[in-house]
């Protein structure tokens, strides 16, 4: 499929590389609360998710994922540039970061199908992990380079920094090669409806679901929940950040390692329960550093949650049908507009908006709990 060592290693390159700029979601916490557009963020994650999942399995299916990546990386780039430069609650600002949010979902969909086009589906989850190692490694350092920029008057810079990483990811996608569309009836809506037949592969894509949702919820959480609960500034939010993108780095290698030896399903329901425990932790503390230690459980738990959702569904279909599995699985997160609602009821009990969600992800978490359990069981 891939010809030469050169392809081989430009083309891991570029899956490690447009795995740390997926970085940038994981601290849309951040981001948008400097942008002063944090409920606009939350809201239109799930748009994206809903309208791009299957047209963007379908392309990478009928063209081949490389292509398709490399379009969201480059596309990301006038995005960048108008998160720059745009005042704060602004509609350029609001543009650029629906221009990202629309990128994401894209390179959500397309770089697993690209890891199944260079190793197969069998390697697909460990492979993945190693991305998400890259993800998570990356996503560490942005609340304390924003953190940085800011003390030296503007924090802005890092969309400068994030330019440069999508630029490199993108070159080294290109040298890495195209992988040959072995099946064209794997792009058409048949083939996601067939995918969506099989239930261990449909409560995979609710899990997905349900773990997308709670991170994306106790991230956009950290800020406001700093802040209020707690009367600390940036330095302590920056802190939060280090402690969950810390703990989860070791662990993630942990998974790649896990995912190549050890059958990872029996370990699902145990590590949702960690997460579970560290959520339940980080909702109701009122000390700080109980809170880091709920933060650390959470990311302890929730470090492979995706590896593991991979690796039940992908290997149960063929290597063609690895973008409409992403695909699939991709498209449920936009289940999670349902959060707005709960996150709504829930802030007519509690103090502020940033409780309401923290509380949110800890339900999220229930559920992911509770399908974690019978996925285990389901998966044979």
């Amino acid at each position: 499929m891939f010809v030469g060592k050169s392809a081989s290693v430009f083309g891991t390159a570029g899956v490690m590389l447009a795995y740390a700029c997926l970085a940038f979601p994981d601290s849309i916490g951040v981001v948008a609360e400097r942008l002063q557009l944090g409920g606009f963020a939350s809201s239109l994650v799930f748009v994206w998710f809903a309208l791009l999942s299957i047209p963007t399995g379908m392309l990478c299916a009928r063209f081949g994922s490389c292509g398709v990546a490399s379009a969201a990386l480059l596309a990301s780039l006038p995005a960048l540039a108008l998160m720059a430069f745009g005042p704060g609650g602004s509609i350029a600002a609001a543009s650029g970061l629906a221009m990202m949010g629309a990128a994401n979902v894209v390179l959500q969909v397309a770089l697993p199908s690209r890891i199944a086009e260079l190793f197969g589906t069998g390697k697909q989850a460990g492979v993945m992990t190693v991305g998400l190692f890259a993800k998570t490694l990356c996503a560490m350092c942005i609340p304390w380079a924003v953190a940085l920029f800011a003390s030296r008057g503007e924090w802005r810079l890092v969309f400068l920094a994030f330019a440069v990483l999508f630029l490199l990811a993108t070159s080294a996608l290109v040298r890495g090669g195209y992988a040959a569309v072995t099946s064209r009836d794997a792009a058409s809506i048949r083939s996601v409806a067939e995918v969506a037949k099989d239930i261990p592969t449909m409560l995979a894509a609710v899990a997905f679901a349900a773990g997308v949702v709670g991170d994306i919820s106790f991230n956009l959480s950290v800020p406001s929940v700093v802040r209020e609960r707690f009367a600390l500034g940036d330095c302590a939010i920056g802190t939060v950040y280090a402690v969950l993108f810390g703990v989860k780095l070791p662990v993630t290698l942990l998974g790649a390692w896990i995912f190549s030896r050890i059958d990872s399903r029996r370990l699902f329901p145990v590590s949702v329960a960690v997460a579970l425990l560290g959520g339940l932790v980080f909702t109701f503390s009122s000390r700080f550093a109980v809170y880091l230690a709920g933060v650390a459980l959470f990311a302890a738990g929730y470090a492979n949650v995706y590896g593991f959702v991979f690796g039940i569904a992908s290997p149960r279909h063929s290597t063609d049908r690895s973008a409409p599995v992403a695909a699939l699985l991709t498209m449920s997160v936009a289940g999670g507009a349902a959060a707005s609602p709960l996150i709504s009821a829930l802030g007519l009990f509690l103090a502020s908006p940033g409780e309401a969600v923290a509380v949110a992800a800890t339900v999220y978490l229930l559920v992911l709990s509770a399908i974690a359990d019978v996925l285990s069981r389901r998966s044979n």
